[in-house]
C-alpha cells in the first residue's frame, strides 16, 4: 500500500497562528515536510483547521496483509502524529485527534514481484478502468532492483483509517478482485509468448524464477 493521504483537523483553531516554521502551502495553508525512516511525510494545515497528511511511500510501500501489518502501520502513524504535534505545536496532546479517527482517502494497493533485466524490457504496461476505479500493471524501478507492480486504486470515498485498513485485509469477493485476476491471467499468457521467443537456457531460468509466480 502506498500513496497515503489522510485528513484530520485542529481541535483548537487558535493554534494556527502559532505555527511559525512552515512553507507556503496550497490554498494559503501552511506546509511542512520531513522524512520518517525511508518515507517522506508532508503536513498541510489550513486556517479552517483542516490538516492533510501525505506519506510518499512508492519505493517503500506498506505491507498490508495481516493484523500485524495494520498494527505496524498504526505504529508508523503514531510517529507521524508525534512529529505533527511537535510542529504545530501540541505539547499537552489536546489539539490533534487520535490517529484511529483520522480519515484516509484513495490509497494505492500494490503487489510487487521482483523481475529480471529481460523482464524489465518485455513485460507490458496494462491498465483497466471500471466504475471510476483504476487497475494497473507496470514495471517499477526501485533503485537497486526492479519489480512488476500490480496496482489498484480502490477507494474514492473517505473512511476512518481503522475501517479502511480492515476492508483491505478482509476483502469481500468483488469486481475489483476479478479484474486483478484478469490482469494476472493476461500476464500468464504474455509469459507463455515470451518463453516461446527466448533461448532454451533462458527459458529454463525463467521457468524456475519466482518472479513469474503471480499468486
Amino acid at each position: 500500500m502506498h500513496a497515503i493521504h489522510l485528513k484530520t483537523r485542529l481541535l483548537d483553531l487558535s493554534v494556527y497562528e502559532s505555527i511559525r516554521d512552515y512553507d507556503q502551502g496550497k490554498g494559503k495553508g501552511k506546509s511542512y515536510s520531513l522524512s520518517i525512516g525511508q518515507r517522506k511525510v508532508t503536513f498541510q494545515v489550513y486556517q479552517n483547521g483542516t490538516i492533510m497528511v501525505s506519506i510518499a511511500s512508492s519505493r517503500n510501500p506498506f505491507r498490508m496483509m495481516t493484523e500485524e501489518d495494520v498494527a505496524a502501520f498504526f505504529s508508523f502513524l503514531g510517529r507521524v502524529r508525534q512529529e505533527l504535534a511537535a510542529w504545530i505545536p501540541d505539547p499537552h496532546d489536546r489539539i490533534i485527534p487520535d490517529v484511529v479517527d483520522w480519515l484516509m482517502k484513495s490509497p494505492d494497493l500494490n503487489k510487487d514481484t521482483r523481475i529480471s533485466a529481460l523482464e524489465q524490457l518485455t513485460l507490458p504496461d496494462i491498465q483497466v478502468s471500471t466504475a471510476g476505479k483504476v487497475f494497473r500493471a507496470y514495471v517499477k524501478d526501485m533503485g537497486e532492483k526492479a519489480v512488476y507492480r500490480i496496482e489498484a486504486n480502490n477507494f474514492k470515498e473517505e473512511y476512518s483509517a481503522a475501517v479502511l485498513l480492515d476492508r483491505i485485509i478482509h476483502p469481500q469477493q468483488s469486481l475489483e478482485e476479478k479484474i486483478v485476476e484478469t490482469i494476472k491471467q493476461e500476464l500468464r499468457i504474455f509469459k507463455a509468448q515470451v518463453l516461446q521467443r527466448v533461448s532454451p537456457n533462458t527459458t529454463d531460468n525463467m521457468i524456475g524464477s519466482n518472479s513469474w509466480r503471480f499468486n
